[in-house]
């Protein structure tokens, strides 16, 4: 990278706890109604082994490495106004 355009920052899972998780699930599985009903089965089985093992007293840190790929997280972009537009002109 010759130019540094932008910031990206996102939430953390050594230090944020995620109670409430949410989940990508890809098109495909989707339109497989038996394959979603599996695959959200898994995603539920992963959640409630991500609450049990922080209610046991593990950290955060440790018990994030439970959660599956499809986890959303919150991302924020900065840039200041004249990297913005000058990536406009790009």
């Amino acid at each position: 990278m010759r130019y540094r355009t932008a910031s990206y920052s996102i939430q953390s899972g050594r230090y944020v706890k995620r109670g409430k998780a949410k989940y990508t699930i890809p098109p495909d599985v989707i339109k497989n109604k038996e394959v979603l009903k599996r695959y959200k089965k898994y995603l539920m089985s992963c959640q409630g082994f991500y609450n049990e093992l922080l209610e046991m007293g593990f950290k955060a840190e440790d018990v994030r490495m439970v959660q599956p790929q499809s986890l959303q997280v919150k991302a924020v972009i900065t840039m200041n106004a004249r990297a913005l537009l000058h990536f406009f002109t790009l």
